[in-house]
């Protein structure tokens, strides 16, 4: 079990190899490498691993996280996977979730988490999920889907989609029944619903899927109500019953922070906030490691 944060807000300032060796100078274990850049609220294709040879480009981070002894244990590909009544989007986005597959097999990073199609029912995701799974197993890769929310326009409070609740996602999986395709609790969409409905939270959604399923997490914290990633900490979010209820399924994965940094932070100021994070990330470790012994 080690503590990670993603590459993503990191790149901000600098490439992937800047990166990689941040967030081992801050003291992280390890790295979920984001293989997306964000523009405009779409989640695209990194340009540094998507630009030119994309074998050797993977090659070259491999190679720089070994040097540094920073494991990438972890990686998040582009999103949302498919959009309506757009085929060339759609295509697009099936390829691009193929080469990141690749590109995590020739890495060796064991989880990827790529998001369902979201107000999707469980046989169109398991359409969508079954022209990726072949590539996983045959890359050594588990992809890890994830629980989501959606917001309508007007609305005071997010609204159900693919896998928002312990059941909807359980049954996901259960359809699909896949051994290379499992779960990334987030712990943060979760906790939206609880203001709301009670039989949805971080405790329950990690019981629920147990053992068997739960083998990734995003770890942030929020209000309650709005997707914010702060944190661990400086949020709602009950972390008692999130330690108990990973001690009570034995999870074995990793602990993955995936937090938001403000836009008008600079490199000290973000530096800061990392290493706040990294102390929550320590402390959540700390607190599951007690249970254990």
């Amino acid at each position: 079990m080690k503590t990670a944060m993603m590459t993503g807000h990191v790149t901000r300032f600098g490439d992937l190899e800047f990166a990689l060796r941040l967030i081992k100078e801050l003291g992280f274990e390890a790295v979920d490498l984001t293989m997306y850049d964000t523009f405009g609220g779409v989640a695209v294709r990194n340009r540094e691993l998507f630009t030119g040879d994309i074998i050797a480009n993977a090659k070259r981070i491999k190679s720089i996280a070994e040097e540094i002894n920073l494991p990438i244990v972890q990686a998040h590909t582009p999103f949302h996977v498919y959009r309506k009544d757009d085929e060339e989007y759609n295509a697009y986005m099936l390829e691009t979730q193929k080469l990141c597959l690749q590109i995590a097999g020739i890495i060796g990073i064991p989880y990827v988490v790529i998001h369902p199609v979201m107000n999707a029912d469980n046989e169109f995701n398991k359409k969508f999920f079954d022209e990726l799974l072949p590539l996983a197993k045959k890359m050594n890769v588990v992809i890890a889907t994830e629980n989501m929310w959606e917001w309508q326009v007007g609305a005071i409070h997010c609204d159900y989609s693919t896998s928002s609740t312990p059941e909807s996602f359980l049954s996901l999986l259960e359809y699909i029944n896949h051994p290379n395709l499992k779960a990334c609790v987030d712990v943060g969409h979760a906790q939206m619903f609880n203001g709301f409905d009670k039989s949805v939270s971080p405790k329950l959604m990690i019981e629920k899927l147990g053992h068997k399923y739960c083998v990734a997490l995003h770890l942030h914290d929020n209000d309650g109500v709005n997707d914010y990633h702060k944190i661990p900490f400086d949020g709602v979010i009950n972390w008692e019953e999130v330690y108990d209820a990973l001690t009570k399924i034995n999870y074995q994965g990793h602990l993955v922070t995936e937090t938001s940094l403000p836009r008008e932070f600079n490199l000290e100021e973000s530096k800061e906030f990392w290493l706040k994070q990294r102390e929550a990330a320590d402390k959540i470790k700390s607190e599951l490691l007690k249970r254990r012994a």
